[in-house]
C-alpha cells in the first residue's frame, strides 16, 4: 500500500515489490485522468533524464 500524508509532505509504502509498483501505477493513471496536462507532455516529462535523476535521489 502507498500512504501519503499531505501535511508533512511524507509517503510510506509498504508491501512487496510487484504490489508496490501496480499501486504505483495506479496513482499515476488516476493523476494523469485528473491532471489538465497534455498526455504527450506528461510522456516527455518522464521520459526526460532529470526526472529519473531526481528519482534516484529518493
Amino acid at each position: 500500500m502507498i500512504f501519503a500524508d499531505t501535511k508533512s509532505n511524507t509517503v510510506t509504502v509498504q508491501g512487496e515489490g510487484s504490489d508496490i509498483f501496480r499501486e504505483l501505477l495506479s496513482v499515476i493513471t488516476f493523476i494523469v485522468k485528473n491532471s489538465n496536462m497534455d498526455k504527450e507532455e506528461l510522456r516527455e516529462l518522464l521520459n526526460d533524464d532529470k526526472f529519473w535523476k531526481q528519482a534516484d535521489h529518493y
